[in-house]
């Protein structure tokens, strides 16, 4: 059986304007996109990336991404 890694990380993505799914960060003083970002550790190849919901915790459905993404 073969082991991989994956590299599960939350990005900030600054936007202007009032796009859906952003969220006022204050510690950035900016609005932004807080996606969640699967890759394989081996590789670098991006797996998953999905956009949440407003103000999430960094590992908010980070479940639910994993089963997704070895399923």
């Amino acid at each position: 059986m073969r082991t991989v890694t994956l590299d599960i990380d939350s990005a900030l993505i600054e936007v202007h304007g009032h796009q859906l799914k952003t969220a006022w960060k204050r510690h950035y003083a900016a609005q932004i996109y807080h996606p969640l970002i699967t890759s394989l550790t081996e590789t670098g190849d991006m797996l998953d990336a999905r956009l949440r919901p407003r103000n999430v915790g960094t590992a908010e459905s980070a479940l639910d991404l994993i089963l997704d993404v070895i399923s």
